[in-house]
């Protein structure tokens, strides 16, 4: 039985329309038969005349012999080039272009494949919508010979770094891969809400039923985007992944990565900044990975509670070899009134311990009212004007204003916005507090605050961090007057 279809004959995808002049279209690349396809069928085998394919960027020549019902051998050859766009009709996802060159010979049995020729691959550019890192001025030749394909070279950018590769794959009844990887100071957004430049190498080897993955990769860099919300990424560590079902590779692939920063982390956004090192390891499968290590924190602060605290010390230990279960222990303080309060944070994220320290000394409990509403206990209970239903009165314009201007804050990207409809001043007098504290950089932190009763009292303080040991404040005070305070942190 023979088959033909006429010249001209248009390839399309299923669905694809037509133009006027009867030639397929895929995303501007055309695609069109120039010699007449005949196929022959007889005793199980197909046998492909030589057919020409040609259109935008491609020029393509198939012909061969492939057994369907038989056991005979087969015998296919390729020769041309295509344009790589037309990927993305077949992908909708994937954003390509560039061009690969196909010259291959192939006979044999299809357990034991004999292949010859070469693919190359010129200035090609490969992204997709899921991924965070695309390929583009992606170059790469592939030798084919048997059983065998091998990368003799691959070099191309990602994120605006280099990247190249080599490699080899073995096909047929015992297939078997390896592949190393480098990259250098290659920029990626992953996971949400943080942005990093990496350099290392990764090295992949096994095969498809047991396979490992194993490597280097520096932080060379780590910052916050304006999406990071520190409640999201700390809550993720402690849901399960809604990806669909794995494949049997991604289970079968165990992992062996360490994660390292090549100097320290100086991370800022306007609601948490931290300086640090991280020393990490990625282990478990591709499929379920898991984070092993420590990330230890020098400095820092972080606005919540309606305050600004600093980070002292503290550590995230990653030590559950099961799954990824960051435990925090963490020691962060705030100066109210004349009392600098520390709170120290222990345990896993979902089950965190928080203990209370002050100095001078206080209770517990008045340490958490003096976070609260500003005073301690004693001193609420020895104000003649507090009565009962004031406290109430200060409980709920607390509570509201702290909701408001939470959400203000994260609308207009503010560090920290307070009010304080109940506030007075040194002389008693009743009034509204209005406080702003943005940073306007890592090291860099600016605090407006005034009485909006008049407009005789705003305060204007900028204090610059030169290290974690120095800083230096300019502040402009009520009364029109100025002061510079150099601190020296110094332990002993």
């Amino acid at each position: 039985m023979a088959v033909q279809a006429g010249r001209d004959a248009p390839l399309r995808h299923p669905g694809e329309g037509l133009d006027d002049d009867g030639v397929g279209h895929l995303r501007g690349a055309e695609l069109a038969l120039v010699k007449p396809l005949q196929a022959d069928y007889r005793s199980g085998t197909i046998t492909l005349m030589p057919t020409k394919i040609q259109g935008t960027g491609t020029n393509l020549t198939l012909a061969g012999t492939i057994p369907i019902k038989s056991t005979a051998a087969y015998a296919v050859t390729a020769d041309g080039s295509v344009d790589l766009s037309v990927l993305q009709k077949f992908a909708p996802d994937v954003h390509s272009s560039g061009l690969i060159e196909i010259h291959l010979a192939s006979q044999g049995k299809s357990s034991q494949p004999n292949m010859h020729g070469e693919l190359q691959i010129k200035n090609a550019i490969l992204t997709t919508d899921s991924s965070p890192v695309g390929l583009e001025g992606l170059n790469a030749q592939i030798n084919l010979s048997g059983n065998r394909a091998d990368i003799v070279k691959f070099d191309g950018t990602a994120g605006g770094g280099k990247v190249s590769a080599r490699g080899f794959y073995t096909y047929g009844r015992d297939s078997n891969f390896g592949l190393a990887l480098d990259a250098q100071s290659v920029r990626i957004r992953y996971p949400e809400g943080l942005r990093s430049i990496l350099s290392g190498r990764l090295n992949v080897q096994g095969t498809p039923t047991a396979s490992t993955l194993t490597g280097r990769v520096l932080v060379d860099r780590l910052s916050f985007t304006q999406a990071f919300d520190l409640a999201n990424f700390a809550g993720s560590f402690s849901e399960d992944s809604s990806g669909g079902p794995s494949s049997a590779f991604e289970r079968n692939m165990k992992l062996n990565v360490a994660l390292q920063s090549a100097s320290d982390i100086n991370l800022s956004s306007s609601k948490l900044s931290m300086a640090g090192s991280a020393n990490l390891n990625l282990t478990g499968t591709l499929a379920d990975p898991v984070v092993l290590g420590r990330i230890t924190l020098s400095s820092g602060e972080v606005f919540f509670l309606s305050k600004r605290f600093e980070v002292q010390s503290g550590a995230i230990t990653f030590a559950n070899p099961v799954r990824t279960d960051p435990v925090f222990n963490l020691s962060i303080n705030t100066t109210i009134e004349q009392y600098t309060v520390t709170v120290n944070l222990t345990g896993p994220v979902d089950h965190l311990q928080t203990n209370y320290t002050s100095d001078p000394a206080l209770a517990p409990a008045d340490i958490i009212h003096l976070l609260a509403f500003g005073d301690t206990n004693a001193e609420s209970a020895s104000t003649p004007s507090q009565s009962a239903s004031m406290g109430a009165e200060s409980a709920l314009a607390n509570g509201v204003t702290s909701k408001v201007t939470g959400n203000f804050a994260n609308l207009a990207g503010i560090s920290q916005l307070t009010i304080d409809p109940l506030a007075t001043d040194a002389q008693g007098n009743p009034g509204t507090q209005v406080a702003i504290q943005q940073r306007i950089t890592g090291s860099l932190l600016f605090t407006f605050s005034t009485d909006v009763s008049t407009t005789q009292s705003a305060t204007v303080e900028l204090q610059y961090q030169m290290s974690k040991q120095t800083s230096v404040t300019a502040t402009r005070d009520e009364n029109g007057g100025y002061a510079l305070e150099l601190r020296l942190h110094k332990q002993f």
